[in-house]
């Protein structure tokens, strides 16, 4: 329970003000990394990649598409290696991230390679995303000091390993606000292994599933802030038949509505219906009078109301 209130307290920090991330349905991801993104030792259901899917796919987005590029020991040399001759500039990716650094550091690799290594990289993941600095995002590298594994070499060692982490942070952070790309600071989550044994996967060494779950809320609290898109929405409604009779069917809500209000043109509320966030919801019209009246459906968190006139019969 502590370490859910150390996350509600740190969230302002944790978020780098940056310009927001724009979602756009059906999504079709790209997820670029090392181990960390890959999940070592964790089930594949609890890759951090596949959590935000169903995470957002439970707030109604839909996901066309989830491609992982990440492989355990990956440097940014490998990973530009393994970007090249891909055709991912022809995958119509709308989402990227980039999570990558943690094996430079490990391998004691000069730290200026990185700073090159890492721009390239946000580079050709601004590519992928067909340009759109707003579809990209970095994930800050997690600081395995505070594992068993990141302990066994003794304090000073572990001293070290946090001390070259924040500086390879400070430089992929710095990078990404030259560019006005969404930063999320998930290392005070991993900072609190040691206190929380249950945040490390069994190989003593890498994020738990519980622990990429912790990096996922994080994201989801920017997600839920977004301004959503009226028009995207307004067009994926569809509501029938009408005129009606006695019951109204409304395609198309996807957990953007959690309100709807029925309205005489008067201005009357005749009835008020909450919504379970699913995409079908059916109104039942019996009892009340003919005649034409306003649907209006809500989003009471992000103030979004969109209006149709219908007919009952």
């Amino acid at each position: 329970m502590i370490r859910y209130l150390l996350i509600l307290i740190g969230l302002n920090y944790w978020v780098t003000l940056a310009q927001p991330i724009v979602i756009e349905n059906p999504v079709r991801f790209l997820a670029l990394g090392d181990s960390y993104t890959i999940g070592q030792n964790v089930p594949a259901n609890q890759r951090w990649p596949v959590q935000f899917k169903d995470s957002m796919a439970a707030r109604g987005y839909q996901f066309d598409t989830l491609s992982i590029i990440a492989t355990t020991g990956w440097t940014t040399s490998s990973l530009l290696s393994a970007i090249d001759n891909q055709n991912l500039d022809q995958k119509n990716y709308n989402l990227v991230s980039l999570l990558i650094g943690v094996n430079n550091q490990y391998q004691g690799q000069n730290i200026s390679f990185y700073d090159d290594h890492f721009s390239a990289l946000l580079d050709s993941a601004i590519r992928y995303a067909n340009g759109d600095t707003h579809r990209v995002f970095v994930v800050s590298i997690p600081d395995y000091a505070y594992t068993p594994f990141g302990q066994a070499g003794g304090t000073q060692n572990a001293q070290n390993i946090s001390s070259e982490i924040d500086q390879y942070n400070h430089i992929n952070d710095s990078i990404c606000s030259v560019y006005g790309i969404k930063y999320f600071n998930i290392t005070p989550i991993s900072r609190q292994g040691l206190i929380d044994p249950s945040l490390v996967a069994n190989d003593g060494l890498h994020p738990s599933g519980e622990q990429y779950s912790l990096w996922v809320e994080l994201m989801m609290a920017c997600i839920d802030s977004l301004p959503l898109s009226i028009s995207e929405i307004e067009n994926s409604l569809n509501i029938y038949p009408n005129p009606t009779r006695k019951q109204l069917h409304i395609d198309g809500i996807n957990g953007n509505f959690n309100q709807l209000r029925l309205y005489s043109l008067s201005g009357g509320l005749v009835r008020t219906m909450n919504l379970t966030g699913e995409n079908t919801t059916v109104i039942d019209c019996d009892g009340v009078s003919s005649g034409t009246y306003i649907v209006n459906l809500l989003n009471t968190k992000n103030r979004l109301s969109i209006s149709r006139s219908i007919i009952l019969e």
